[in-house]
């Protein structure tokens, strides 16, 4: 999805793929720290159309289970696929609700 950020912004900010209710209390079940995903949300575009906005993937399994959400990976994710990383995630050093990031992924075997 990321190739699609600049070429065609309605498609990337309205017909992306997103985790589901279901997937995403298996991940917070799990108790992960972090959730990656290669499209502007982990949840759909309809939950945020009409108030009161409550996705479910932010207001029930991720954010009060303390699961980071970085979204918009894109850049060359397509090189990665399938292999071993250690991801380092480093955002910004400020208080505030969301922060711009730096990924970067170290592969081993």
């Amino acid at each position: 999805m990321a190739s699609y950020f600049e070429s065609q912004p309605k498609r990337y900010y309205q017909d992306y793929s997103s985790l589901s209710d279901e997937a995403g209390k298996w991940l917070a079940d799990r108790k992960i720290k972090l959730v990656g995903i290669d499209t502007c949300d982990v949840d759909l575009h309809l939950y945020y159309e009409k108030p009161p906005f409550k996705p479910p993937n932010h207001t029930k399994n991720f954010l009060p289970n303390n699961i980071l959400i970085v979204e918009n990976v894109g850049g060359e994710i397509d090189r990665v696929i399938n292999k071993k990383l250690l991801f380092i995630v480093s955002p910004l050093k400020w208080t505030a609700e969301a922060s711009p990031v730096r990924i970067i992924g170290l592969e081993y075997e």
